[in-house]
């Protein structure tokens, strides 16, 4: 009897050991990650989308000031921040702003931190599919260091790789298997469709990887993915409660997604697919986070070296398994993964931009990860993958500092300038006053960065002395040629003495104008 439990004592430390070592490697992952992250992690400025649902966290922490928002109707509590997506964010910035505050870099933690556990999710997933520690690590790595994958959580693409975080995991369920990894694989991949609807495009490649295993515990799974859902059913029926009935709130958002019109791309079958493509050679080359920073794309050959790499580790991944097909499982789910996302978002074609297809870039290093993990053995193959890994590591390092280097000289342009911050820093020094934003792209990255605790408005017809209990006012605005009016709009308001100033970039290019006058 003392044997048998030396025995199982013996097992138990050692299951223990291996937990505590693929904890301890996932912890250096995330901090190659982080490095990343934190880098320049000011910069650029908050584009509008970039901070949404995040600033809603900083007027339900300083609730004194009732500021305009843009928000779904609910009953209860923040679920939905759109008809689209959750507000997942929301409750994380929650936890996060308690601990380090309201500022640029603790927003851009918090959005970071599901791309953290992609990176986690990456590196285990590999390791549950092939057994291949060596592959899972350096493919992390990979996806750690690319610029493509870490400039996203410094724009708005931030919001739908934070549904993918949920969908990796979904992944990690998966490959455990059991009862219970189908249970929550199902789980996790609902918790993506909330993170945001467009992860629901891979739900083609999860149904023909379920219904070829020979376990087949596709009720286990669709289970957990009903439970995932959940949050979708409670929002609705908030926001169904809250708009006066089931009428009314489908009014609301016929309105809504009329204007958005998701299905009204109108070219063919085949330019929607060309558009679709083009998309994920933008965000798999960061060019669309290029766009969205600096409003141009700075270019470099390793980014087009990365296009051609996955490509060609797609195409042959997708041959092994025609050749392979019930011994590589796992690769058959990684090479479903891309054609299953690309041919349903073909059906939106036009509708969607290029953050929609940010997605595509961790899933091209899960294939490379999965597809090497079960050919990659023996000591010179393992050389050799890391000989090239280091190569490439190189290539995304270079890549990163071009970035890096545009970032610092410009601040970031346009509506993702840092002149954005400096706005809001300038607001929390000057008391009494109200500010006004009439246009798209300066409340929420402003309501956020001042911790809800200056006052604004959205239009200058709401400027009211005896409301705001302020003397001075502030109105900013994008274009030269909109000086004339705003003014005005301010002069009719009653402010005396109005004048105009430029908020200006980096590289000395005006970003904004403001108009500010007093009583």
């Amino acid at each position: 009897m003392l044997r048998f439990f030396n025995i199982n004592d013996s097992m138990n430390s050692l299951v223990h050991r291996k937990i505590l070592k693929e904890i301890l490697i996932a912890s250096i992952l995330v901090i190659i990650f982080f490095f990343g992250v934190l880098r320049q992690v000011d910069l650029p400025g908050f584009y509008m989308d970039s901070v949404n649902p995040d600033y809603m966290a900083a007027q339900y922490i300083n609730q004194e000031i009732p500021n305009a928002a843009w928000r779904m109707p609910t009953e209860f509590f923040p679920i939905l921040g759109n008809y689209y997506h959750g507000v997942q964010n929301f409750y994380v910035d929650l936890v996060v702003f308690k601990f380090l505050g309201i500022s640029a870099a603790s927003v851009r933690i918090a959005q970071a931190l599901f791309g953290a556990l992609i990176v986690a999710c990456l590196y285990l997933g590999t390791v549950l599919a092939t057994r291949n520690r060596l592959i899972a690590f350096l493919a992390a790595v990979l996806l750690a260091t690319d610029i493509a994958f870490l400039a996203s959580f410094r724009t708005q693409f931030y919001i739908i790789l934070g549904g993918e975080a949920w969908l990796f995991a979904s992944l990690v369920a998966l490959w455990r298997g059991g009862r219970l990894g189908y249970l929550l694989s199902g789980l996790f991949f609902g918790l993506a469709i909330y993170g945001y609807f467009v992860l629901g495009f891979f739900g083609p490649a999860l149904m023909i990887f379920l219904l070829s295993r020979p376990d087949r515990r596709i009720p286990h799974w669709v289970a957990g993915l009903a439970l995932g859902m959940l949050p979708y059913v409670v929002g609705y029926a908030s926001f169904i409660i809250a708009a006066g009935g089931v009428s009314q709130a489908i009014e609301t958002m016929r309105q809504a997604i009329g204007g958005l019109a998701p299905m009204s791309s109108k070219l063919s079958f085949w330019g929607n697919l060309n558009h679709v493509l083009q998309m994920a050679i933008l965000a798999v080359t960061n060019v669309g986070n290029e766009l969205m920073i600096f409003n141009e794309g700075i270019g470099g050959r390793w980014s087009g070296i990365k296009v051609w790499m996955f490509v060609g580790v797609f195409v042959g991944a997708a041959l092994l398994v025609a050749v392979r097909f019930r011994h590589r499982p796992a690769l058959l789910l990684a090479v479903l993964l891309p054609p299953s996302y690309i041919g349903v978002a073909s059906v939106f074609g036009s509708r969607l931009w290029v953050h929609h297809l940010s997605v595509l870039v961790p899933i091209g290093y899960l294939l490379i990860a999965v597809a090497f993990g079960g050919i990659v053995r023996g000591r010179l193959a393992a050389v050799a993958a890391v000989a090239v890994a280091a190569v490439m590591v190189v290539g995304n390092v270079r890549q990163a500092s071009h970035f890096h280097e545009r970032l610092a000289a410009t601040g970031g342009v346009g509506k993702a300038s840092n002149a954005l911050s400096r706005l809001a820093e300038d607001a929390l020094t000057e008391p009494d006053t109200l500010y006004v934003f009439p246009e798209w792209g300066f409340f929420m990255p402003f309501n956020l960065l001042t911790a809800n605790r200056v006052p604004y408005v959205l239009d200058p017809a709401q400027i009211d002395r005896a409301n705001c209990r302020c003397g001075r006012v502030v109105l900013a605005f994008w274009a030269e040629t909109d000086v004339k009016k705003y003014v005005e709009a301010l002069t009719e308001k009653g402010l005396q003495n109005v004048e105009t100033r430029v908020y200006a970039q980096r590289d000395g290019r005006p970003a904004f104008h403001v108009a500010e006058g007093r009583f």
